[in-house]
């Protein structure tokens, strides 16, 4: 059988070593399930698939700063829920895109594996429980500590 002289040369190169990645509508769900969290922990999981220990850290030490001011925000405006619910998914977005877009078309473009966004939604769901008991743990500690106020 001849050889097809157009065909690209085989390569080592693997687009992440077989690992997968969330794409950007993936992180959306997650969030809108989960909030800020859920995004930020799926970006994280992209960067250390990617192989990029540093900057996964970095995403994580700045997620937890974004998360937190506007989890305080919602605390003190809670009549605008569904704004911040907006304004959450809205950061995740353009966070996922503007820092591993052109990394997840690559990834998609080049054959590498890409998780469902099922399974982002999966994830979305825990983080949301997960914040969910977070919450109420902190609201009972503070009870505790420093009583009912009536």
């Amino acid at each position: 059988m001849p050889v097809d002289p157009y065909q690209p040369p085989d390569s080592e190169l693997g687009t992440s070593s077989g690992k997968g990645l969330y794409s950007v509508r993936g992180i959306l769900i997650a969030t809108i399930l989960g909030s800020l969290a859920a995004g930020i922990f799926l970006i994280y999981l992209n960067y250390m698939s990617l192989g990029h220990n540093k900057l996964a850290k970095l995403t994580i030490r700045w997620g937890v700063v974004c998360f937190m001011l506007i989890s305080a925000l919602a605390y003190q405006m809670p009549s605008y829920g569904a704004l911040f619910i907006v304004l959450q998914t809205g950061l995740a977005g353009i966070a996922a895109d503007r820092l591993q877009g052109a990394a997840i078309n690559y990834h998609r473009e080049h054959g590498g594996v890409m998780h469902s966004s099922l399974r982002a939604a999966g994830i979305g769901v825990l983080a949301g429980i997960a914040a969910l008991f977070a919450l109420v743990f902190i609201v009972t500690v503070m009870i505790a500590l420093f009583g009912a106020s009536e």
